[in-house]
Order: structure tokens, then C-alpha cells, then sequence
């Protein structure tokens, strides 16, 4: 009787052991599970965050492809405009619209609607009044109308619309004008779909003449190169795939003082309830003045797809299976380490991606050199790095002949292809590792040399290696083939001076080979120093420049 009571405990307490063990174990393994879906989960908002960072870069760098029309001396007509435009939006579909508005005073009012009468015979100047209906643009000093919109069609509305009879569109313009950079504007309800979408714009500052202080750039602004885009769109090209895979996201944007405001909430498109004890914020990288990140929840469906039955077994199975616990134990701690792998991979690939986009930042889109950005970045980086050494920097600007006669006649496909050849070559000169050859804008190229004594040498092989692409150019003056003008500046950098005086007498200096007959080297040597103070107040005032030809 004893020993029977004795086997009776024993198994009770064995019993116990095997519950509380089993229990034990599948709690602990029911956690780690959890926290394995948690950082799934936060993985899949990094990558769909990072996919909508990409989708905004891209989109907004269409904006400075389109500005390029207006980098010329000639306004470009609509139709050239809407041909450019229409090309860029065949293969960017979440765009909404491109659009010029021009900076209009009042004086001259009457004649910008008569003039635009000619394309759009019933264009008038107009806002939204407060009950949301267009009306006739109240008199103001100044008007930011919309002229150009392409695509025409679905976008009537907009036309003539004054962007600044907005307070907050208008602060956002004066800020874009004033600090020369491009700025997205807060969540809108765009015209063009009577307020049921809600989108952002895009301005882009464009400038005629000189911009290098806040006087000069409110002084010679022309207007905005503006792109439509609706926040939705946006939101569904960054998608990694057509697969449902049950978060609930929002995207929000905290830029402003007054708080968050919601641009877009999407919903899953599985039926499920909102798991409310997980939630993710995921921050985008500042872009054009906008900060924005994504909020995300799961749904319960997402949870519980990713949970296995493993704890539930565990607990029915008891102490009898407690070696067995302790080998899917270790194949799962293998199975982390695969997901951390794969994490890791996934990882390296997302940096791999960003290494790539931020080298299409710095690439010139049509002749694959170095663009306007990158040779600034490494100019800056050169002039201090020869202030330290006290070493020669020189700058070379280089400018195809009569270019403007040769897109005329021989059109802008040919166009394209002559400053393609004309890149490779001069990128072919500048051997060194340290040497730079980038697209300075429009037909204009540049070479940054750091520490050398041959800076007329490689300028003379610059011009050589493009006569010698025999490119044919018959409405050139100067020659029967394509031929460039150079303008050399070498100096060596002091204290408290600035790059933009070699930049300035490269260009003085180009300009002398220009009224010398073009296609010749003319050199700038640069005397006495500028303060980085003097550079901003007045650019012709950097230095004094002697011109030996």
C-alpha cells in the first residue's frame, strides 16, 4: 500500500515535472518564435520603406532631366516641351503631370494670358476659392500660374491654375526660390481630380543668369519645372510584388511643426483583424525637404501564417519526448541562422541597390560621365585637399562650337550622340586617378586636375581628341567638323579663398577662345585671393584675371 502511494506520487510528480517542462518549453519556443515574426516583419517594412525612398528618388530625378530644356538662352516652346515631357512619362506611369509655371507679375498679366490664348484658347489666370470652385486669380504682385501641362488630357483643369493663391504652396515656392533647391510640397488635394486623390507637387527652381545668392536668386527666378504626383501611385509602384502579404501601412509625414499628417493608408488586402501588440516605424531618409517614414501594423492572419504548431505538440507530448524537444531545439537554432543569413543577404543587396542608385545620382543620364554634382562634390574635395599641400589645382571648361547649329540642322537624336562621343573622348584624356571629366551642363563639359604642371597640355589634347572624332558639323564656322573651344584656369588655392574664382577665369578664359575664332586653348592665371564672403556677395569681383592666349 506504501509502495502503490509512493508510485502514485512519483508519477504525479513526474507527471508535474513533464507539464511544467513541456509548458516551460513551449512557452520559450512560442517567444522566440515571436520575436523571429517580429523581426520578418520589420524586414519586410525596411525593404518596402526602401522601395518607396527609390520610387521618390527616381520620380523627382525625372524633374532635372525635364529642367534641362530651360537651361538655354530660348524659353522652349510647348510643343518641345509636351515631346519631352511625353517621353519621360511613357516609362514613369506613377507620375501624374509635368508642368510649367512661370513667374508672372501683374504689369504683365494681361499680356501672359494673350499670349497663352494661342495654345489654350480659353486660358485665364484662376485659384480655388473657399468652397473649393475655380474662380478668376484674384490681383496680387505676383502669379505662378500653370502654363505648360502634359499630358493635356485629365489635366484641363489645371491649366492657368495660380499655384501661390495657396499660402502653403506659396511659402514652399519662396523657400525653393530662395535656397536654390528643389522642394516637395505637404499633401494636397489635386485639381486636376476635384480633391478626391491626395498628391504632393515637386518645384524645381529655374534661374536665368546668376543664382549664387538669395538676392540674385529672387531677383533672376523665371519659374518652376513642377511635377504632379499622387501619393497613391507612388505607394503602389514601390510594391516588391503583386503577393498579399497582410500589413496594414501608413504613410506619414512628420515635417511639419504642427505635427504628423497622414498622405496614404493602405489597407491589406487579406481580411483580417489589426494585431495591435506589434507595431513598426520605419524612417525614410530626408528628400527635398520632406520627412517621411511608414507606420505599419500586421494583421493577425500575417502572424499566425508564420506561427507553426510546434508548442502546441511540445506541450501535448510531454516528458516522453523531451529529447526530441531538444533536437528540433537545435535544427531550429540552425533555422535562425539560415533566416539571419538570408537576412544578411538581403542586406547586402539593399546596400548594393542604394551603392547603384547613389551612382546614378552622380552619373550623367545621357553621356554616362561624371554630372554637374559630382564635379562640384570633387572640386570642393580637391581645393582644400591642394590648400593642405600647397599644390596647382586647375580647372578645364570645355564648349562644342556652334552646338545650337548643329541640333538645328542636324537634330537632337544626332545631338545626343555628338556630346556622347564628345564625353567618351574627353573622359579617354584624363587618365589619371585623380583627374575628373564630367558634363558641366548643355554642350558645356569640364576637367578637374589636381596637382599638376601640364594643365594646357591635356586642354590642347582635349580639343585634338575631338577633331579627331571627324564628327561632321557643315554649319560650323570655324571648321567642317565638330570642334570645342577650352578655357584653362590653374591656380594654387590660399586661405580664405574660394573655387569658384578658378571656375570664374576658366570661364573668362573660355570666353576669350570663343572671340579669338573658337577652337583654341586660351589660358586665365589667377591673381590675388577671394573670401568665400566676397565669392557670394559678387562673383565678378573674385579676383583679377590676366587672359594669355
Amino acid at each position: 500500500m506504501h509502495s502503490n502511494s509512493r508510485m502514485k506520487m512519483f508519477v504525479a510528480v513526474t507527471w508535474m515535472v513533464a507539464i511544467t517542462l513541456s509548458s516551460m518549453s513551449a512557452l520559450l519556443f512560442y517567444q522566440h518564435e515571436t520575436k523571429t515574426i517580429a523581426h520578418e516583419f520589420q524586414k519586410d517594412v525596411d525593404e518596402r520603406a526602401a522601395s518607396i525612398y527609390r520610387e521618390l528618388l527616381i520620380n523627382f530625378e525625372t524633374l532635372r532631366s525635364l529642367a534641362i530644356l530651360f537651361s538655354g538662352d530660348d524659353m522652349p516652346e510647348y510643343k518641345r516641351f509636351n515631346v519631352e515631357a511625353e517621353r519621360i512619362l511613357q516609362r514613369h506611369d506613377d507620375i501624374q503631370a509635368f508642368e510649367w509655371i512661370p513667374r508672372v507679375s501683374d504689369e504683365s498679366r494681361l499680356q501672359h494670358v494673350k499670349n497663352n490664348k494661342q495654345n489654350f484658347p480659353s486660358y485665364q489666370l484662376r485659384q480655388l476659392d473657399e468652397q473649393g470652385v475655380m474662380k478668376a486669380a484674384t490681383v496680387r504682385d505676383e502669379y505662378y500660374p500653370v502654363t505648360f501641362v502634359t499630358p493635356l488630357i485629365g489635366n484641363e483643369t489645371a491649366l492657368g491654375f495660380d499655384v501661390s493663391s495657396n499660402l502653403k504652396r506659396l511659402k514652399t515656392l519662396e523657400k525653393s526660390r530662395d535656397s536654390g533647391q528643389a522642394l516637395a510640397s505637404s499633401s494636397i488635394s489635386l485639381v486636376q481630380d476635384s480633391g478626391k486623390e491626395r498628391g504632393f507637387l515637386a518645384f524645381l527652381p529655374i534661374y536665368r543668369g546668376e543664382s549664387a545668392n538669395i538676392s540674385e536668386r529672387q531677383n533672376n527666378l523665371l519659374g518652376f519645372v513642377l511635377g504632379v504626383y499622387r501619393i497613391k501611385d507612388i505607394f503602389t509602384s514601390s510594391a516588391l510584388s503583386n503577393k498579399a502579404i497582410g500589413i496594414q501601412m501608413t504613410l506619414v509625414d512628420k515635417t511639419s511643426r504642427a505635427g504628423p499628417e497622414i498622405l496614404y493608408r493602405h489597407q491589406s488586402r487579406i481580411h483580417s483583424a489589426i494585431d495591435d501588440n506589434l507595431t513598426y516605424r520605419k524612417d525614410l531618409p530626408a528628400i527635398w525637404g520632406r520627412k517621411w517614414c511608414l507606420m505599419a501594423r500586421p494583421t493577425v492572419a500575417y502572424i499566425e501564417s508564420r506561427r507553426s504548431i510546434l508548442p502546441q505538440l511540445i506541450f501535448i507530448v510531454g516528458l516522453g519526448l523531451t529529447l526530441l524537444m531538444m533536437w528540433y531545439i537545435r535544427t531550429n537554432t540552425q533555422r535562425t541562422e539560415i533566416i539571419k543569413s538570408l537576412v544578411k543577404k538581403k542586406t547586402n543587396e539593399l546596400i548594393e541597390a542604394n551603392n547603384k542608385l547613389e551612382l546614378l545620382s552622380r552619373t550623367d543620364e545621357l553621356t554616362c560621365i561624371a554630372n554637374r554634382r559630382l564635379l562640384d562634390e570633387t572640386l570642393d574635395k580637391e581645393w582644400l585637399r591642394a590648400l593642405r599641400s600647397n599644390a596647382k589645382l586647375a580647372f578645364i571648361l570645355i564648349d562644342i562650337d556652334f552646338f545650337k547649329q548643329y541640333n538645328d540642322n542636324y537634330g537632337h537624336v544626332m545631338g545626343d550622340e555628338c556630346l556622347k562621343q564628345v564625353g567618351l573622348a574627353l573622359s579617354d584624356v584624363s587618365r589619371r586617378s585623380s583627374d575628373l571629366a564630367a558634363r558641366y551642363g548643355g554642350e558645356e563639359f569640364a576637367l578637374v586636375l589636381a596637382d599638376t604642371d601640364n594643365a594646357e597640355a591635356v586642354a590642347e589634347a582635349c580639343r585634338v581628341a575631338v577633331i579627331n572624332l571627324d564628327i561632321p558639323h557643315s554649319f560650323s564656322d570655324c571648321a567642317q567638323t565638330v570642334t570645342v573651344s577650352v578655357g584653362v584656369s590653374v591656380c594654387r588655392p590660399e586661405l580664405n579663398t574660394h573655387h569658384y574664382s578658378l571656375v570664374e577665369s576658366a570661364d573668362s578664359a573660355l570666353y576669350r577662345a570663343k572671340d579669338l575664332g573658337r577652337n583654341r586653348v586660351c589660358s586665365a592665371i589667377v591673381e590675388g585671393s577671394v573670401t568665400a564672403e566676397g565669392s557670394r556677395a559678387k562673383i565678378n569681383a573674385y579676383n583679377k584675371l590676366t587672359l594669355v592666349k
